[in-house]
């Protein structure tokens, strides 16, 4: 017999949704901030007649809470950690959005994980349109139109930057990894600990997009209040002393 996980599972299907919405780290701290256990007809509802974010139409607004259910409440208990903790530091925020984008998004996902670690790795790290345009190419030969493919670079460079990893709206844009608190880094973890993904806790896109890797990671992590990091040959193991990450922003209070 198979065993069958219950655990929520990052997206593996392919979509075009950056098409429509990029990394939204504003819209989304109100998400977070506001949306509750109800369906999303009536988030959508409350959300237009509260303005939750702005003065945007009932269909912009029902688009909104849609996507943003999958990458938040799709991934319990996302929401009551983020209400918890409720970052006031940007970057902080950046790096929740991009990594629920990831988790949401496979074609962001393998775009921060191959295309981005790739340029990161050059002694000049840069971000252009022609490389990224190059590299979503490969992904699926032929496949798009050149008007989607360039429509869905913007989306792909546009949240990059909107993460953090490079600014300016010129075709070749400085590339750098921006810090990673403690508290953004547990927030990961502890994420990620309760998921189905490619990959393990410690070797995954969501830490190497932030270059999170090999001594450096475990420097980070053997730092981390609460949390003791073992390695021996290949076996890497964390023990937890807080068992959730509310019970561990308690442990660092």
């Amino acid at each position: 017999m198979i065993a069958v996980s219950d655990k929520p599972r990052e997206n593996t299907e392919i979509h075009t949704g950056l098409l429509r919405l990029g990394l939204a780290v504003d819209d989304s701290r109100e998400y977070w901030r506001r949306a509750s256990d109800g369906s999303n007809a009536q988030l959508t509802e409350m959300a237009f007649e509260q303005r939750w974010f702005g003065p945007k139409s009932a269909a912009r607004v029902a688009y909104l809470i849609g996507t943003f259910g999958l990458r938040f409440k799709a991934f319990p208990p996302a929401l009551a950690n983020l209400k918890a903790w409720d970052p006031v530091d940007l970057q902080e925020r950046r790096w929740v959005c991009h990594w629920h984008l990831q988790l949401a998004d496979p074609l962001y996902r393998r775009f921060t994980q191959d295309y981005l670690t790739g340029r990161l790795q050059h002694p000049e790290p840069t971000v252009t349109k022609r490389s990224a345009l190059e590299w979503l190419e490969m992904t699926a030969p032929g496949n798009r139109s050149v008007v989607t493919s360039e429509r869905l670079v913007s989306g792909l460079v546009s949240s990059v930057s909107e993460a953090g990893f490079c600014s300016g709206t010129q075709s070749t844009r400085p590339l750098s990894v921006p810090h990673v608190s403690n508290a953004a880094l547990a927030y990961l973890l502890y994420t990620l600990n309760g998921l189905e993904f490619q990959g393990s806790l410690f070797k995954n896109p969501y830490l190497e997009s932030a270059q999170l890797v090999g001594e450096g990671l475990l420097f980070r992590v053997q730092k981390l209040p609460g949390f003791i990091y073992r390695k021996s040959a290949n076996v890497s193991q964390v023990d937890w002393s807080a068992p959730t990450f509310i019970e561990w922003l308690k442990l660092c209070e």
